[in-house]
């Protein structure tokens, strides 16, 4: 049952055949001779021209190299096969030197764990209170906002990596601008406040920089929006999560 219908998959990928006792004749895709001499064994899982020499170990290289995504789904139903050509070179490259993104603050920039009363400042803290951040968290995680320049109306919320320089900051509006965040032109592939992490304690994750504050202090904010490029960056961070508690 199960051979009949990888026939009919060899079939609609390499058309019709002749039947030689225990091998099936195609035309070979590779050398496109005139004469059917691609030799497919089924019951062996093997194939191999008998002109250009084209060959291999397993019919699904045939499927996949000339077949369509929905016929290499179909033969994979029918075999236990695990192509592992298909996984991401990444998986086994070595790991690349290591280098720390640095960026600068806005120029604007100005701390709220500054003695500052303006109005400004009043509407940035009132904020930040409705999202019940404290002033003790205005020194811990250097928060501040921005009143003129291209971050003007904006919380600023600084990430340190683990050298001590800043590497990205979220800039969230507090006067109601239609564009709620807005990102630095700055890679985001980053572990948030590195500096701050103890990698030989259990972390949790959590979905934003206001739940990771409010939270606690052991707390990180994954970038879940980029996931598949911070899994590519945080090697050094998945390796010693103990336990993901997720928000």
């Amino acid at each position: 049952m199960s051979e009949g219908r990888k026939v009919g998959i060899l079939r609609k990928v390499l058309g019709n055949f002749y039947n030689s006792t225990e091998e099936l004749l195609f035309f070979c895709p590779k050398c496109n001779h005139h004469k059917r001499k691609l030799s497919v064994n089924v019951g062996k899982n093997v194939f191999k021209c008998w002109i250009c020499d084209y060959r291999g170990i397993s019919i699904r290289k045939l499927i996949r190299n000339h077949g369509s995504f929905k016929d290499l789904a179909a033969w994979s139903e029918l075999t236990s096969e695990v192509d592992i050509s298909c996984f991401s070179a990444d998986l086994f490259k070595e790991d690349q030197p290591w280098e720390e993104q640095k960026l600068e603050l806005p120029k604007e920039y100005i701390s709220l764990a500054n003695r500052n009363s303006s109005m400004i400042s009043l509407r940035a803290r009132n904020y930040l209170a409705s999202r019940g951040i404290t002033k003790r968290d205005f020194v811990r995680w250097k928060i501040g906002y921005c009143e003129t320049g291209e971050y003007g109306g904006r919380v600023i919320v600084p990430s340190f990596g683990k050298t001590g320089y800043a590497n990205y900051f979220i800039a969230r509006t507090f006067i109601g601008n239609w564009k709620k965040y807005m990102n630095p032109p700055a890679k985001r592939d980053i572990i948030f406040n590195e500096l701050y992490l103890d990698f030989d304690k259990d972390l949790v994750i959590v979905e934003g920089v206001f739940d990771a504050i409010v939270s606690g202090p052991i707390l990180y904010r994954y970038w879940d929006q980029r996931c598949e490029r911070t899994l590519n960056c945080s090697k050094r961070l998945l390796k010693t999560i103990q336990q993901f508690i997720l928000l």
